[in-house]
C-alpha cells in the first residue's frame, strides 16, 4: 500500500504544472484526497467552514430539537474557522466577524435577528470562498497563511460540501495542470474554478436500463422507455458506445454539480428502495 502511494504521489510530482512550491503542494493533496485508492488516513476529515455555518442554521431551527451542547460545540467551531479561513475574506473582517459572533448559541434560534444575519453570512461566504482564497494567495501571506496542507483540506471541504463529487475535483484538477496548456497558479486555478462553480447547477437525465422486464402500469408513466427507445436515446446522448442488453430504461433528472455526483445520487437512492436487482448500469448524459 505505501509503495503504490508512494509511486502515485510521485506521478504527480513529475506531471503538475503550477507554479510554485506551496501551490504545487496544495494541488498534489487535493488530487491524493480525491482519489480512490488513497488510504482513509491521508484522505479528507473535516467539514468546510460553510458547512459549518449551516448546520449551525439548522441547529437553530425550533424543529431540529438540537441539544444546547451539539449548537455551543458548532458555534465554537464556527468562531475558530471564521478567524483563521482565508475563505471568509480578508483578515480584518475575519476579525470582525469572529468579535460579531454571540457567545451563546442560545439566541442564534429561526426566525431571530442572530439566525437571519448567520444565514446572511453563510450565503456570502458560499458564493465568495474561492475567490476571497485567490485574493488572499495573491496578497503578503505571511504568518496568517494557513499551511499547505490546510488549505488543500479547507479547498477540498468546501468542493465537497458544495456538491462536487471526488472524481469532478480529481478529473478538472488533473485537467487543467497536466494537459491545459497554461502554466498557473493556484489563484488562477481557483478563479477558473470559482467562475465554474457560480455556472447555474442544471438539471442531468440518468438513463438507467432494466435488466428485466417489468410490467408497465397503462399509461405508461413518464421517463419509461421501452427497449427501442432506450436503444435511441443510448445512440442519441452518448454517441459510439457499446451496446448494453436491457428490457428499457427509466430516465430521471437530478439536478447535481457535476455527472458523476448526479449517478452517485441515484444509485444511493436505488440502493434505498431496494430495486438495485433490476438493474444493469447506469448511463448519463447533459453537464460535462
Amino acid at each position: 500500500m505505501a509503495s503504490r502511494l508512494n509511486s502515485r504521489l510521485c506521478h504527480y510530482r513529475s506531471t503538475v504544472a503550477i507554479t510554485g512550491a506551496f501551490d504545487e503542494h496544495v494541488v498534489q493533496r487535493m488530487l491524493e484526497m480525491c482519489h480512490p485508492a488513497t488510504p482513509w488516513w491521508r484522505r479528507l476529515w473535516q467539514p468546510g467552514t460553510a458547512l459549518i455555518a449551516q448546520e449551525l442554521l439548522e441547529a437553530g431551527d425550533p424543529a431540529m430539537s438540537a441539544s444546547d451542547h451539539a449548537r455551543d460545540t458548532l458555534l465554537a467551531q464556527l468562531r475558530s474557522r471564521a478567524m483563521t479561513d482565508p475563505g471568509c475574506g480578508p483578515p480584518a473582517r475575519r476579525s470582525a466577524v469572529g468579535r460579531v459572533l454571540p457567545a451563546k448559541s442560545a439566541s442564534i434560534v429561526r426566525p431571530g435577528r442572530s439566525w437571519c444575519l448567520l444565514d446572511q453570512y453563510t450565503q456570502a461566504i458560499r458564493e465568495s470562498y474561492l475567490i476571497n482564497w485567490a485574493n488572499e494567495l495573491r496578497g503578503p501571506g505571511g504568518q496568517s497563511m494557513p499551511s499547505a496542507e490546510a488549505t488543500a483540506r479547507l479547498l477540498v471541504a468546501y468542493l465537497l460540501d458544495e456538491g462536487c463529487s471526488e472524481k469532478f475535483v480529481h478529473r478538472w484538477l488533473t485537467y487543467h495542470v497536466k494537459h491545459d496548456t497554461t502554466i498557473y497558479r493556484l489563484a488562477d486555478l481557483l478563479e477558473v474554478l470559482a467562475a465554474r462553480m457560480s455556472q447555474p447547477v442544471a438539471p442531468i437525465e440518468i438513463l438507467i436500463p432494466l435488466a428485466a422486464e417489468v410490467v408497465l402500469p397503462r399509461p405508461i408513466p413518464a421517463g419509461w422507455l421501452t427497449a427501442v427507445q432506450a436503444r435511441h436515446w443510448r445512440a442519441e446522448n452518448i454517441p459510439g458506445a457499446s451496446p448494453t442488453r436491457q428490457h428499457g430504461a427509466l430516465v430521471l433528472a437530478v439536478t447535481a454539480r457535476d455527472i458523476y455526483a448526479a449517478a452517485l445520487e441515484i444509485r444511493e437512492s436505488i440502493q434505498r428502495r431496494n430495486a438495485s436487482h433490476l438493474l444493469s448500469g447506469v448511463h448519463w448524459c447533459g453537464q460535462r
